[in-house]
């Protein structure tokens, strides 16, 4: 055998013995981020500097034993993923601290969230992602749910539920030896990847701050609900959906509900919105996430699963947010400790329970 046909073949046997092609789990065409880290500058997003953004080989951000240990397993999008809130300092970080020292253990909290993912891409997720994660199985899947499904709901429904923003579509081959090339792994390691959009700072007139004033009348809902009554009621099919997957993972469903960063609510409960320049208020996503948020308790209710509603009792101010939708550290810490607070009592973490009797 000449040298060049001995190469080859060392690399080809390389690639099968330590790629993912016979013996890995093989992700196939799936687009989940693994075993990354990148540091993401946020100077022009919320000046925070610096910040550390890890998955490991599963895809999942946090700090746990195994899969079969983990003790809340959290999905949604992009405020569930937080990709510019670094390492301790995201939501489920902060959830995970304040059940600690309650539990007087570590508490496993894992972030399985996807940026833009809508309830059909996280009902995908219990499909393709998470039965690839070997002895999955946790206590409690907090879905952290809403604001990307109204794109679902405003955009084409059909196009915008399709999108699972798992599934490679520009380059399913290239994404398959990614997934499974032993020398890419080796690449990745010594080379790293490209920072991706957390790198960039937000585009100019993103931020959602300044004078927020009282409606001179309360929103008309009912016509809001008129309109997307259809998206709402496919919406809540899909929770009930995924309620039952999570019950088959062996896991109890926990629904918490969130505001967006474009509107106030202040300490009364009344909306505030901002002026706008033909003497009109813009309260932004209030209206429609209002329904998408009753429609979760809703829905929570029948199901019998874990109600948290924050939309009725957490309150964000500026600062809070970076933009419409994300939360600044500042802003994720409230969220993370208002899920503490709600679920503290009813929750625990012996080896058998799984929720206290009401």
């Amino acid at each position: 055998m000449t040298a060049s046909g001995l190469s080859l073949a060392l690399a080809i046997c390389f690639e099968l013995i330590f790629g993912n092609w016979i013996f890995g789990q093989n992700y196939g065409t799936l687009e989940v981020t693994r075993d990354v880290e990148h540091e993401f500058d946020t100077a022009g997003v919320y000046d925070g500097g610096n910040i550390r953004y890890e998955r490991d080989k599963h895809g999942l951000r946090g700090t746990y034993e195994r899969p079969s240990r983990i003790d809340i397993l959290a999905v949604g999008g992009g405020t569930t993923d937080e990709a510019l809130i670094g390492e301790g300092k995201t939501w489920t970080d902060i959830l995970a601290a304040g059940l600690a020292r309650m539990a007087g253990r570590r508490v496993a909290v894992v972030n399985a969230g996807v940026d833009g993912q809508s309830t059909a891409g996280t009902i995908r997720n219990f499909e393709q992602w998470f039965p690839k994660i070997p002895g999955l199985r946790p206590r409690y899947v907090l879905a952290y749910l809403g604001l990307d499904d109204m794109t679902v709901m405003t955009n084409n429904q059909a196009a915008e539920a399709a999108r699972d923003n798992l599934g490679a579509t520009e380059s399913p081959t290239a994404q398959y030896f990614r997934n499974n090339s032993a020398f890419y792994a080796v690449y990745r390691k010594l080379f790293g990847e490209p920072e991706g959009r957390a790198s960039m700072p937000l585009p100019e007139g993103k931020k959602v701050e300044g004078t927020f004033v009282p409606l001179p009348e309360p929103l008309d809902l009912a016509a809001t609900a008129s309109v997307y009554a259809e998206a709402l009621d496919a919406y809540a099919a899909r929770l009930r959906t995924l309620s039952e997957m999570i019950r088959k993972l062996g896991a109890e469903p926990i629904f918490a509900t969130q505001h967006a960063g474009d509107y106030r609510v202040d300490k009364n409960g009344d909306v505030l919105g901002r002026p706008t320049a033909d003497g009109a208020i813009d309260t932004g996503h209030f209206a429609l996430l209002t329904l998408i948020n009753w429609r979760t308790m809703t829905v929570c209710e029948e199901v019998r699963a874990i109600c948290v509603d924050l939309a009725e009792t957490l309150r964000f101010k500026d600062g809070d947010h970076y933009d419409a939708i994300h939360t600044t550290p500042r802003g994720s810490a409230k969220v993370g400790r208002a899920l503490y607070e709600a679920l503290k009592d009813r929750l625990q973490f012996s080896e058998t329970a799984r929720l206290l009797p009401n």
